[in-house]
């Protein structure tokens, strides 16, 4: 090779590795300068943070009472009664028992949960009462003392009145003459003349009688529990 050539070739050589050089310099700080700033970036971003919780944190430890590490004894608490001074507990009486029958008659139907044919109707359902068959007005008489709690014409049974004993006990006489004769809120004794016999559309093809319930807290009862003949 003539000296000119190698020359040259030796300026390119030369060129080319200082180009080498630089070019990896470049990107070798490049990468310094992104991983610099990253790290700077999430330091900023730990003490924005850190700023920000820190007034939290401070409210939320000025809650927090401090432990105490003291052994003390204390008593246990007092049980609180719910009864005060004065109030004495209330004492549920019992329900008049026996109870007499009452009106002056034979039972012509009994009480039946199981359904019994009705001739009025012309069908089968329970009986949820006593029929007492008696002449029409003869007089219904209350069995124990009471109150009367309700006296309404009913649009199958007629006249009705309600009376309400001791001891949950309620009873009920449906199919009666009048309801003139008592007053919703009066206290009737054993023996008092209440009404008399009627009738009612739901049995209206029987004999006279009257239709007679009980209830005890609200639970129909078979009166034959309760009455003596």
């Amino acid at each position: 090779m003539k000296k000119g050539s190698r020359r040259f070739f030796n300026v390119i050589l030369a060129v080319l590795a200082i180009t080498a050089v630089f070019t990896a310099s470049f990107v070798m700080g490049r990468s310094t300068a992104l991983k610099n700033s990253r790290e700077l970036s999430s330091a900023v971003d730990e003490a924005e943070r850190t700023v920000a919780v820190l007034p939290l944190l401070r409210a939320s430890e000025a809650e927090i009472p401090p432990l105490t590490f003291e052994d003390e004894e204390t008593e246990p608490p007092v049980p609180v009664s719910a009864k005060t001074d004065g109030e004495t507990e209330e004492v549920r009486e019992d329900p008049p028992f026996p109870l007499p029958l009452p009106v002056d008659g034979s039972v012509s139907k009994a009480y039946s949960l199981q359904a019994v044919y009705s001739e009025t109707m012309g069908d089968w359902r329970a009986h949820m009462g006593m029929d007492i068959e008696a002449p029409l007005t003869t007089a219904v008489k209350a069995p124990a003392e009471g109150k009367v709690t309700a006296a309404y014409s009913d649009r199958l049974w007629g006249n009705v009145i309600e009376i309400q004993h001791s001891g949950g006990l309620k009873t009920v006489y449906k199919g009666v003459s009048t309801l003139e004769m008592v007053k919703v809120g009066e206290t009737v004794e054993e023996g008092d003349v209440i009404t008399g016999v009627g009738t009612s559309p739901l049995e209206g093809k029987t004999a006279a009688h009257l239709h007679f319930e009980i209830w005890q807290d609200d639970l129909s009862v078979n009166p034959e529990s309760y009455v003596v003949e």
